[in-house]
């Protein structure tokens, strides 16, 4: 996708929903500058850390090679939840807070986990052992989409305030 599309993506986004400028921007500057990354693309690639998606994603085709593939659907998932709240539990944390655990940005440990799980629905899979409901992906997917437009905005409200 071109630059100047993501960069008018982002406009847009930045005016729906009243995006608050990260800290280091020009003094009343409301986009980030012309050669830098849009900062709501960035903030939502952080959703889910890379690490975790990547595993996950990449291991699933070998649930077809299981006894019990569906067994082994489950346990990726939990596995890889397990990741995700690991990994975002220390990227937030302050590494200059001699306090360790002190300074952890929970409610973005949440966003980050709540990704996953509907990540996890939208593309077929489950994080539980129970029966599919009818159209439990289709609900996967609409949360994910929801919250792939909402988790920026969270997560840019929650850096801000602390």
């Amino acid at each position: 996708m071109p630059q100047y599309l993501l960069r008018s993506l982002a406009a847009k986004v930045q005016g729906i929903f009243r995006i608050v400028p990260r800290k280091g921007l020009a003094d009343g500057a409301k986009t980030a500058p012309p050669n830098s990354e849009a900062s709501w693309l960035a903030d939502s690639r952080k959703l889910i850390p890379g690490e975790a998606l990547a595993g996950y994603l990449s291991l699933q085709p070998l649930s077809k090679l299981a006894a019990h593939p569906a067994n082994i659907v489950v346990v990726l998932a939990l596995v890889f939840a397990v990741v995700t709240t690991v990994l975002r539990w220390i990227g937030t944390q302050d590494p200059t807070d001699n306090n360790a655990g002190g300074t952890t940005q929970w409610w973005v440990v949440l966003i980050s986990l709540l990704s996953f799980v509907s990540l996890v629905y939208a593309t077929g899979g489950q994080m539980w052992w129970h029966r599919p409901i009818d159209d439990q992906q289709l609900y996967g997917q609409i949360a994910a989409a929801a919250l792939g437009l909402l988790g920026p905005t969270l997560y840019r409200r929650v850096l801000t305030k602390s």
